[in-house]
């Protein structure tokens, strides 16, 4: 990576604007350079672990979602079987009784 493109990064994450070419230029020129303190890469560090954080809970959220779909699709082959023994049973009632 250039020093430029060091420069550019750096300037975003203290300041948290995209420098302008004529900004990086002059910070080039004046050799002033953009000085990241221990606390904001402390800070990036935290964002970062909430990232994995949430990153972590999304893969298991939809972990649970697939188990459910799994669940729910055996659970439609248990619903037609109760389905078709029900109708079985209507029809079996509903000739007993017309044969009564």
């Amino acid at each position: 990576m250039d020093y430029r493109h060091e420069v550019e990064r750096l300037y975003f994450v203290k300041i948290g604007e995209v420098p302008s070419e004529a900004m990086v230029e002059k910070m080039i020129f004046e050799r002033k350079s953009v000085v990241v303190s221990l606390d904001s890469v402390h800070e990036i560090w935290d964002r970062e672990d909430v990232v994995k954080v949430v990153e972590r809970s999304l893969l298991e959220r939809h972990q649970v979602f697939l188990d459910m779909a799994i669940i729910v699709e055996a659970q439609v082959d248990k619903m037609d079987d109760i389905e078709h023994h029900v109708i079985n049973a209507a029809h079996y009632i509903k000739g007993w009784i017309q044969g009564t």
